[in-house]
């Protein structure tokens, strides 16, 4: 029996709702994040949040302007965020970057559940200012790249154990103009997809064909 035209416009409509309705329950689990992280910056008493923006697009994401009189804010920063209901693991990538990965087991009562896992991302902006983006943590395997230009990007990658840091060129004379692989270490590769400008347009981490990984 055929497909009708209203079978599939409902098929299309069904997939839809499904999407807008994941992307509404990480809305909710990410604005608890959030209000959980701002309740413990304000009762510090050390940071002082100049600025929010949540972003209404397809990256769910919060993004914080804050400002904290401390010449270490990578560890104050840190212990200020970590309570007796998750548990948080930095990662110093360089003297302006750093990351955090923050575990509310099923603490939560948006995703009660299942175990939650929020990246906090640290970007220093001058004394005393820096801004943080809060994002879930939704694969196995997560990245970021943090800096680029015409000749590298600078990322780091989370593999649920282990964050490392990898600084790739992707301006070589032997480059294929259109696509570039990278082995990043003994499981993934990095690959990389350019448009007819050079620019690069797409970026996702695979696993190597017979790794073995432990999650």
């Amino acid at each position: 029996m055929g497909t009708t035209s209203g079978d599939f416009v409902n098929s299309i409509r069904n997939i839809l709702n499904r999407k807008r309705t994941d992307e509404n329950r990480k809305r909710a689990i990410l604005r608890e994040i959030f209000e959980s992280i701002s309740d413990s910056l304000k009762k510090s008493g050390k940071v002082e949040i100049r600025s929010v923006k949540d972003f209404e697009t397809n990256e769910i994401s919060y993004i914080l302007n804050l400002y904290m009189e401390s010449d270490n804010i990578y560890d104050d920063f840190g212990g200020i965020v970590g309570n007796s209901d998750s548990i948080v693991r930095g990662h110093k990538i360089d003297q302006k970057n750093s990351v955090y990965v923050i575990n509310f087991g099923k603490s939560l009562i948006s995703n009660s559940s299942s175990d939650t896992d929020c990246f906090i991302e640290l970007k220093i902006t001058g004394k005393y200012y820096f801004t943080v983006k809060i994002s879930l943590k939704s694969e196995n395997i997560s990245y970021q790249i943090y800096e680029s230009n015409y000749f590298y990007l600078k990322m780091w990658i989370f593999d649920g154990s282990d964050f490392s840091n990898h600084e790739i060129q992707i301006r070589t004379p032997d480059r294929n103009k259109k696509r570039m692989r990278v082995d990043l270490n003994d499981h993934y590769v990095l690959n990389i997809i350019f448009d007819e400008m050079g620019e690069i347009t797409e970026t996702n981490i695979s696993k190597k064909r017979g790794a073995k990984l432990n999650f």
